[in-house]
């Protein structure tokens, strides 16, 4: 069952901060699925579940890559000739 947002504040009062799992208020968004999820026959649960870790975990993966990939243009700040050896190489391995 949808539920509109301004509903969706009403039901802040439902359930009170103090007994969920952040300190902050739930978004509507999140209040939303919270609803949504708790609808949910038990069945349906596992892979509602799986998909929302998959994404964590993706998420989680390019975060990791773009912090490399940070580290590496430090280490790479005021070095010269990279792109154009990089150029040579790729045209090497083309032949």
């Amino acid at each position: 069952m949808w539920v509109p947002p301004h509903r969706l504040e009403a039901t802040a009062t439902l359930c009170p901060a103090s007994t969920r799992p952040y300190t902050a208020v739930m978004s509507a968004m999140r209040e939303e699925l919270h609803l949504l999820v708790d609808q949910l026959p038990e069945d349906r649960v596992p892979p509602v579940l799986a998909l929302v870790r998959e994404n964590m975990s993706s998420s989680r993966r390019r975060e990791k890559a773009l912090v490399a990939l940070e580290r590496i243009r430090g280490r790479m700040r005021g070095v010269t000739g990279v792109d154009e050896e990089l150029d040579r190489r790729r045209e090497e391995s083309r032949g």
